[in-house]
């Protein structure tokens, strides 16, 4: 899993490991642990069926389930 978090934005973790999203822009989350990978000889790194949350001030994410909290 990776969290990208933009510019003007941040997330803060709670002790139940879900974090919130305060600031100005968004955050992307990307889940990779149900997608099929493939590595080519060339140590290109491809993805198919990974799952990307696009988060936004105010949205919360459980990081041990993996989905968005509403």
């Amino acid at each position: 899993m990776g969290i990208g978090i933009d510019e003007e934005t941040a997330i803060v973790v709670g002790p139940d490991d879900q974090f919130e999203v305060i600031g100005n822009r968004n955050v992307i989350v990307y889940d990779a642990s149900d997608a099929t990978v493939t590595v080519t000889p060339a140590k290109a790194v491809g993805f198919h069926g990974m799952k990307m949350h696009v988060l936004l001030a105010g949205d919360r994410f459980d990081l041990e389930r993996r989905e968005a909290v509403r």
